[in-house]
C-alpha cells in the first residue's frame, strides 16, 4: 500500500464533472500559476509554485495563506498533498487527495479531505467555492469568485 493510501475515510468529500481534459484538470491542480488563475480567494498572481515541492497561494498582500506539499502523485490520476493553512497558527496540517477519472468528454474530479480538525468547519464550503471556480474557469476560461469582493 502507498503511503498516502490509507484505511481511513476521509472526513469531507467532493466530486464534481467538468468539460475538460486530464492533461488541463491536472495542470490546474499543480501549477501554481494555473492554481492562481483560477482560485476563487486568492486571485490572479496569488500562487507561486515548485509543483516538484508543492504550491503555496499568497494574499493580495504577499503573506503566504496557504500551503501544499507533495506527498505522492500518480500523474494525471492522483495526487496526495498536505493541506497546511497559513492564516492561522493553531490550525494543524491536513491531507488532501485530488482523484482525476476520465468519464467520456469530461473529467470527474473527487477532493477528499483527511485529519479535517472541527475548527475548519469553513474548509468544506471552501472546497465548494474552490472547485466551482475551477469548473468554471476550465469551461469558460473566467474563474467564478464566488464571495469574494471585487
Amino acid at each position: 500500500m502507498a503511503e498516502a493510501e490509507t484505511l481511513t475515510k476521509p472526513d469531507f468529500v467532493l466530486e464534481t464533472f467538468i468539460r475538460t481534459d486530464q492533461d488541463t484538470l491536472w495542470e490546474a491542480i499543480v501549477s501554481g500559476e494555473a492554481m492562481a488563475q483560477h482560485h476563487f480567494a486568492f486571485g490572479r498572481g496569488a500562487g507561486r509554485a515548485d509543483t516538484a515541492e508543492g504550491l503555496t497561494l499568497y494574499t493580495e498582500a504577499g503573506a503566504p495563506a496557504l500551503s501544499h506539499s507533495l506527498i505522492s502523485a500518480d500523474p494525471k490520476r492522483r495526487i496526495d498533498m498536505t493541506f497546511e493553512p497559513k492564516w492561522s497558527e493553531t490550525l494543524p496540517t491536513s491531507r488532501c487527495t485530488y482523484l482525476i477519472e476520465p468519464h467520456g468528454d469530461v473529467m470527474k474530479l473527487r477532493i477528499e479531505h483527511y485529519d479535517l480538525p472541527s475548527a475548519m468547519d469553513g474548509a468544506r464550503e471552501g472546497w465548494a467555492r474552490w472547485a466551482s471556480s475551477l469548473k468554471t474557469y476550465l469551461e469558460t476560461g473566467q474563474p467564478l469568485r464566488v464571495g469574494v469582493p471585487a
